[in-house]
């Protein structure tokens, strides 16, 4: 294949290790959505060493990570129908006193804010305790999620959980990965995004090069170059997670230069603004320690620009 996406474990590693030297606290890696595009399964069993516990959306993602032998604890926290009891280190999110599970280990979602999941009242707490414990569930934790990192919406967050938990006297977890810096007496910190910083790299090639003249057409919508000019052709597009933004603005490495994407991303292939010193077969740095760059450029998120960036389409490289 042309295209290639780099995944340093390595650096995902030593992300965490930077991390369990700030705290004392007991880790939660966060993996849903496939490692946010990392691969869930080879990033567990590059980790699961360092950490306590594996967090997932779903029950699929927890049962793929068990199925290739993950032993450490995975909790789903997204709300379930589908629950596997059978299964000894799996735990369930709850947040819904009807949609109970049996014979489970779960955790309580906290609403302290988000309005996505979680019990929103210390009355609906306390039922929900008394009913999960009916149905021989163990209660192993509450947790919240913050949905800004500003501090004062923290504390009142905070304040929320506390006044709905009160003397519980549970495991907790709250932080994501912008507020590892609070001061919280929680017993887990889950790391999201934080895992993952400057752990992708995408590269290709040069595979073609035409010399246009002004006002000749390049790719789809009618667009038309303003000057004479030669383009390079990437076979990288759309279909491989490119997003349709990056077209004119986005800069890639060749020979050690910047050179502007020109044109609209197609499915297949982009097109690249050089000059007459790239040659066909040159390597391409399309992205390497710059996600965020691109999801600032374009209005998007590291998140969202992340967890789209793979695929069977490129040639996977772990390290």
């Amino acid at each position: 294949m042309y295209n290639k996406l780099v995944i340093h474990l390595s650096k995902i590693r030593q992300n965490i290790l930077d991390i369990k030297a700030q705290t004392d606290k007991k880790i939660i890696s966060v993996v849903k959505a496939n490692a946010y595009g990392h691969n869930a399964v080879r990033v567990a069993q590059a980790v699961e060493d360092l950490v306590d516990m594996f967090a997932v959306a779903n029950v699929n993602e927890a049962k793929k990570l068990i199925g290739s032998g993950i032993k450490k604890d995975v909790l789903v926290l997204s709300k379930t129908y589908d629950y596997v009891t059978d299964v000894d280190n799996i735990i369930y999110m709850v947040d819904d006193e009807n949609n109970l599970p049996k014979n489970a280990r779960v955790h309580i979602a906290i609403n302290s804010g988000m309005n996505r999941y979680g019990v929103s009242s210390r009355k609906q707490f306390v039922n929900l305790c008394k009913k999960l414990e009916q149905n021989n569930n163990h209660i192993e934790g509450v947790f919240s999620h913050f949905y800004s990192h500003s501090k004062a919406n923290c504390r009142q967050q905070i304040a929320k959980f506390n006044n709905i938990i009160k003397d519980a006297n549970l495991p907790f977890h709250f932080s994501s990965s912008n507020s590892l810096n609070l001061d919280l007496a929680q017993s887990y910190v889950r790391l999201g995004i934080c895992q993952y910083r400057n752990s992708k790299e995408i590269h290709t090639k040069i595979v073609g090069l035409h010399k246009i003249k002004q006002g000749e057409h390049i790719g789809y919508g009618n667009i038309r170059v303003k000057t004479d000019c030669i383009i390079g052709v990437l076979p990288i597009g759309y279909a491989d997670g490119i997003d349709l933004r990056c077209g004119n603005r986005w800069c890639v490495e060749i020979r050690g230069q910047k050179y502007r994407l020109i044109g609209k991303i197609c499915m297949d292939c982009c097109f690249v603004l050089v000059d007459k010193k790239v040659r066909v077969g040159d390597k391409v740095v399309f992205m390497k320690n710059n996600l965020t760059e691109m999801a600032k450029m374009i209005g998007s998120t590291d998140y969202e620009q992340m967890c789209r960036l793979y695929g069977d389409r490129y040639d996977i490289i772990y390290d």
